[in-house]
């Protein structure tokens, strides 16, 4: 019960992005639905995994689609209790930020938003093309022990498939700032973005800088800079030189066995030695200075990191970097077990484009076809973000609360180490265990519970008639 009493009174902190009582009802029901395995049918399985009455799946559905539910105001909710109840890594006096995209497949030729997208994946799996919806997200990258990290997801939204006006028809890399900017306030410092070398341009890292904060990327190896140019001693005409010599940074590499070593660890692995070279150097794409950090790891390679912060160690910068990795591992957990990007929203009315190419410009539709396609995309991104904190609810219990959840494991597993946290399928398991003895108390407000006794079928619910 201990577990089911702290979850509920982290939900009761987004009641403030309810204006009603009974959007908070339906806000609980979403989040139960999220917190307890649901089978990855969309709102369906949300309500099958929360026990609600069939009557009740319409008003469900619409609960996702009503602005009762302030989006804003539920994110920046998260973001705060997230900063929280984790422990976020720091560098610098800076929260350190995880960010990346990512690519749901979605067959519907009735979603605004859906279109042809490329993935570029080294995973001969997937296919080359599909079908779907094109997110970018952010993740916190928190602490568990002395070198083991979390990333636990902030907040992600759709940024390709349709375009409101021209206008507002603006790159990935400049809906990244926007995406940023709804949730920065809750910050209480700088931040440091960790992000993959797509993020490594001037539309990311000029914006950043300009704001105080700062970039951990990745460049290519073909990466060209340059150095200060030398200073002008004859009178001649014309202006003084802004670049001085050409560096291929991939040529520095002639030069690894003078390169300084440092044990490191990354991936929670054993400190092993690792090659490193720091190269303070200008750079074109945002004509100025630059930190490249060349490592080579003896088992992952060679790679070439870049930050606009000089006083980070690159002991500290490969640490970071590797721990990345953690916002894909995040994604996964999303995508398969919580069921985060599992919804199926219909507008009867939308058109896509021929073959689903390229983003559909909603300017010169009608203004209600315009209202309704919009309305639509708030609508995922609702429950997107109840997912989110769904996935972060469960990792919560899994961190915080590891010693209370696996004396409770209702199953066993064929390998199990209690003295590290649990997956977040464990806890949620756990969870749907405890939800008889955890509905049948008596919590929240009375009109709380008797839209609880109105809209749950006991009937549904395995044991529960065992245990009343």
């Amino acid at each position: 019960m201990q577990l089911w009493l702290e979850w509920l009174k982290c939900v009761y902190i987004f009641k403030d992005a309810c204006s009603r009582e009974r959007t908070f009802a339906w806000l609980v029901f979403a989040l139960l639905g999220f917190s307890t395995l649901p089978d990855l049918r969309g709102v369906t399985g949300l309500a099958r995994a929360a026990f609600l009455k069939k009557e009740s799946y319409h008003s469900f559905l619409h609960f996702f689609h009503s602005p009762s539910l302030r989006l804003p105001k539920l994110t920046a909710l998260w973001v705060a209790l997230a900063l929280r109840l984790f422990k976020p890594v720091r560098h610098n006096r800076r929260t350190v930020l995880l960010l990346d995209g990512l690519k749901i497949p979605k067959e519907g030729k009735r979603m605004p938003g859906v279109k042809k997208l490329h993935q570029e994946s080294a995973d001969n799996s997937k296919a080359p093309y599909i079908f779907g919806h094109s997110l970018q997200a952010i993740a916190l990258l928190a602490k568990i022990d002395k070198d083991q990290f979390q990333a636990v997801p902030l907040l992600s939204r759709i940024h390709e498939g349709i375009v409101p006006s021209p206008q507002n028809k603006k790159s990935l890399s400049e809906k990244v700032h926007e995406l940023f900017d709804t949730v920065k306030g809750c910050f209480p410092e700088k931040v440091l973005f960790v992000a993959d070398a797509f993020y490594s341009n001037k539309k990311i890292i000029l914006p950043l800088l300009a704001e105080g904060h700062h970039l951990l990327s990745r460049v290519r190896h073909n990466t060209v800079a340059y150095t200060l140019p030398p200073k002008k001693r004859s009178q001649k005409k014309g202006r003084p030189r802004t670049y001085g010599e050409r560096v291929i940074l991939s040529d520095l590499w002639k030069e690894e066995s003078s390169f300084p070593t440092a044990l490191v660890s990354i991936y929670g692995g054993k400190p092993v030695p690792v090659p490193f070279l720091v190269k303070d150097l200008l750079w074109r794409p945002i004509k100025g200075m630059i930190r490249f950090i060349l490592a080579h790891h003896p088992d992952k390679g060679r790679i070439i990191l870049v930050t606009t912060d000089f006083d980070m160690d690159p002991v500290e910068a490969i640490r970071l970097y590797s721990a990345r990795f953690k916002i894909e591992v995040s994604f996964k957990s999303s995508v398969h077990t919580i069921g985060v990007y599992a919804y199926r929203f219909w507008m009867r009315m939308w058109k896509p484009n021929k073959g689903r190419k390229g983003d559909q410009d909603l300017s010169g539709k009608p203004e209600k076809y315009r209202t309704k396609a919009l309305e639509k995309i708030e609508a995922y991104h609702r429950f997107i973000q109840l997912g989110i904190i769904g996935h972060g609810l469960l990792l919560h219990l899994a961190i915080n609360f590891r010693k209370q959840v696996w004396p409770l494991f209702p199953t066993w597993l064929r390998t199990m180490n209690v003295d590290s946290s649990p997956s977040e399928w464990v806890v949620a398991k756990t969870l749907k265990f405890l939800l008889p003895e955890f509905l049948l108390g008596r919590f929240g407000s009375p009109a709380f519970q008797k839209i609880l006794a109105q809209k749950i079928d006991l009937d549904k619910i395995p044991g529960m008639k065992l245990s009343a």
